[in-house]
């Protein structure tokens, strides 16, 4: 019989195969080494521990036990020591001596280990029993403790204590209440209070302290009350009233306060008109105090927003000659530009500004709105006054990130950038050379921005482009911070820094940026500079202003390329995947330019050649001739199809206008032929646009493609309709001019579309040179 080995190495019994008897079983076996074990291990530790007392009673030092050690303060005497020793392991004993003053502070021994056995956890804190308090007052008001059985070590004193620290309330952050600031002798007194007493005597000093405390706690109590949704209108009525009775007389000296601002502001909220006037005539002599504050502005601004016009007026006549001080402060600075464009007129806009050209401007009033530059014509003696005078303003109290986003600050900055002298300008721009992003949002900031790259030397140039990592996005989608990115794209060199941190970030976030009209616009901009087709005249003039500059060294053209290249593919990739939003969403009027002015060859306002890859192009024509690959229901009412919407159908007839000029695996009308079922094809007959859409795939497409519009076009069909397209696309197909017929009314031509009615005459349709003709304006 085999026999199966064990987990121990033994061999196991065949089966049926019983112990004998008087033998032990395993497990008692298990028991036996177990007890021998352990009496081996009581052994050596006893042997131990016999060596360890003899080395104890053989030294003539005795020990002193830790808690009969002399206190600090040497009015307890020394104790004998224990009959019982402590056993120690350490080859060195020593004694340790606590110092128990203020704080028990406990010394490192020498001896391992080498950590006192009543030193205890960190952030434990000391108990001390109140009726243990014994208190000595000596002549230098001092007050010593003494205490028998301290049970842990109180923890020493941050150096923040007295100052309010932040606490975390969940994931909040909650700041501690201020402290109460007391003498030595006062913080002693409170020390030996109980804790109620304790709160109550802090409360008094508060009140006084604060003449107010007790009058402006009664007064968030009501409004509190008032305020809370459930409250019935008539207790909230009488609660209002209560308030106003007791906010009255002391608003002044209520209003500075956080809370009782918010007091302030929700009754200013109610809008009734005995509350307003009341607290504002006892409060206008305040306005300019209250501007500056961090919480009695708000005052201003609910004034500003809630008041009635002579109100309103009256708070902006108390600016008068405080400009300066006011926009040099963060707080009334901001004040101080809401007035300037919310709620002053062009007198008053006018007069806030001049008081920034010199003080001679504040006491001599001029009743004429007039520009700096009609001043300076009228003046020109003024002009080095002036500009010092700003610049003085503009550099030293204007220059921070939060009074620089202010309109009214860009407008002065562009003052001093227009008629300043060349230093003033250096200065300038060394002092906001890298804050550009920040200001731009404005019209004259953006006017600033474009200065200063205009005027910045290759590395500034550089600084101020990589200032614009991660809000190139933002800025390109901008009506004014887009410029600036035009005039980086007119003028910068470095066109490998720019595709960096500015076009990359615009090719990464193409599909948002087709989805704004103002980012539609700028990328028209970077695939067609300076089109006027698409932009403002004035905003052409004002970019060529930088072509004066001294700095750029590259040719035009040159950088204009570069940028396109970068831009083109992932511009193209995303049209070929979302053409049928692009043609007919709701963008589409927009979007639509964008894809014409990518695709479109080059034209005589150019400033470049564009080069588009010809598997873009082709797949681009693809995704164009998907969308037109369904069947064709005139006016259908569930959507338009391609060739009847407004701009899927006005790019591809300009797209079409230009196959002639391309090879013909590139040409649009091919892949319309390929990818169309010759059943829809045929029925793009039935409107006025798809016979023109046809004609001019007829005219330049290629061979094969007029044999294909040949074989589907039922020239019987195009007799019935009057429409000048199927009259054009008959003569074009069967080669036979058509009897003029008379001028048709404008009735018969309501179904013409915007591009098609321009060119009703069949000359001007076969000029292609003449192309801006039929272009719609889209943005407007």
């Amino acid at each position: 019989m085999a026999v199966k080995q064990g987990k121990r190495g033994g061999a196991r019994k065949p089966h049926g195969g019983g112990k004998k008897k008087g033998q032990p079983s395993q497990q008692e076996r298990r028991k036996v080494v177990k007890q021998q074990h352990k009496q081996q291990l009581m052994t050596v530790l006893k042997s131990k521990v016999k060596d360890e007392l003899e080395k104890l009673s053989t030294l003539d030092k005795p020990v002193q036990s830790p808690t009969n050690s002399e206190s600090s303060f040497g009015s307890a005497p020394l104790r004998k020591a224990f009959p019982k020793k402590r056993v120690s392991f350490a080859n060195k004993v020593q004694s340790k001596e606590f110092h128990i003053s203020d704080l028990i502070n406990t010394s490192t021994s020498e001896a391992s280990p080498g950590r006192s056995i009543l030193t205890p956890k960190r952030g434990a804190k000391l108990s001390l029993p109140k009726k243990e308090l014994v208190v000595e007052k000596h002549v230098e008001e001092t007050v010593k403790v003494v205490e028998k059985k301290p049970e842990l070590v109180e923890e020493k004193p941050s150096k923040l204590a007295g100052k309010s620290q932040p606490t975390t309330f969940g994931n909040r952050v909650v700041k501690k209440k201020e402290a109460v600031k007391v003498t030595k002798k006062v913080k002693e007194q409170l020390l030996l209070m109980p804790r109620k007493e304790r709160k109550a005597f802090l409360v008094e000093l508060r009140k006084k302290q604060k003449p107010n405390f007790t009058l402006a706690a009664e007064c968030k109590t009501l409004w509190e009350q008032a305020r809370m949704g459930k409250t019935p209108q008539a207790k909230k009525d009488e609660l209002i009233k209560d308030l106003v009775g007791k906010v009255k007389g002391h608003a002044k000296e209520l209003i500075y306060a956080h809370d009782m601002s918010r007091v302030f502001q929700f009754l200013l909220k109610l809008e009734r008109e005995g509350i307003t006037s009341m607290l504002f005539d006892e409060l206008n002599a305040e306005i300019i105090r209250m501007s500056k504050s961090m919480y009695a502005r708000h005052f201003v601004r609910r004034m500003l927003k809630y008041g009635t016009k002579l109100q309103k007026q009256i708070i902006i006549e108390a600016f008068k000659g405080h400009a300066v001080s006011m926009l040099a402060n963060i707080y009334s600075a901001d004040i101080l530009e809401s007035v300037y464009n919310e709620y002053a007129d062009a007198q008053q806009r006018f007069n806030i500004i001049t008081e920034f050209y010199g003080q001679e401007f504040v006491v001599f009033r001029i009743d004429t709105i007039k520009t700096l530059d009609e001043i300076l014509a009228d003046e020109p003696g003024k002009r080095q006054m002036i500009m010092k005078h700003l610049e003085e303003i503009l550099l030293e109290k204007c220059t921070n990130k939060v009074t620089l986003r202010h309109s009214l600050v860009h407008k002065l900055l562009f003052d001093l950038l227009e008629h300043g002298d060349k230093e003033q300008k250096s200065n300038l721009l060394d002092s906001i050379k890298d804050k550009i992003p920040e200001i731009v949002h404005t019209p004259y900031g953006a006017r600033v921005a474009m200065r200063c790259v205009w005027l910045a030397d290759a590395k500034d140039r550089k600084l101020i482009v990589k200032n614009f990592k991660d809000l190139s996005e933002k800025a390109a989608m901008e009506k004014n911070g887009q410029r600036v990115l035009w005039a980086i794209f007119d003028q910068v060199d470095d066109t490998v820094l720019i595709n960096k941190f500015i076009t990359s970030e615009i090719a990464n976030n193409v599909g948002k940026l087709l989805e704004d009209r103002w980012g539609c616009l700028c990328l028209e901009y970077m695939v067609h500079p300076r089109d006027g087709r698409s932009m403002d005249y004035n905003v052409i003039k004002e970019l060529e202003l930088g072509d004066k500059n001294t700095v750029s060294k590259k040719d035009k053209k040159d950088r204009y390329s570069e940028i396109f290249l970068h831009l083109i593919e992932p511009l193209l990739t995303y049209f070929a995947a979302n053409m049928r939003s692009a043609l007919m969403g709701d963008m589409s009027a927009l979007t639509s330019h964008v894809l014409h002015k990518a695709l479109e060859l080059q034209i005589g306002r150019d400033f470049f050649e564009r080069k588009v890859d010809s598997q873009l192009r082709i797949n681009c024509y693809e995704a164009i001739a998907d969308v037109a690959a369904v069947d064709f229901i005139p006016m259908d009412p569930n959507g338009y199809h391609l060739i009847e919407s407004r701009a899927g159908g006005w790019v591809t007839g300009q797209l079409l206008r230009q196959d002639s000029k391309l090879p013909e695996e590139e040409r649009l009308a091919v892949q319309i032929v390929k990818r169309v079922p010759e059943e829809f094809l045929a029925n793009w007959v039935g409107c006025n646009k798809g016979c023109f859409a046809l004609l001019r795939m007829w005219e330049n497409g290629g061979v094969a493609v007029q044999t294909h519009i040949k074989k589907i076009v039922d020239v019987d069909r195009l007799d019935k309709y009057s429409m000048v397209g199927a009259r054009l696309l008959k003569e074009a197909v069967t080669g036979i001019k058509s009897a003029p017929r008379p001028k048709a009314s404008d009735a018969d031509n309501a179904e013409l579309s915007g591009s098609e009615t321009e060119s009703a005459g069949e000359n001007e349709l076969r000029d292609e040179d003449d192309q801006s003709e039929e272009e719609m304006d889209f943005d407007e």
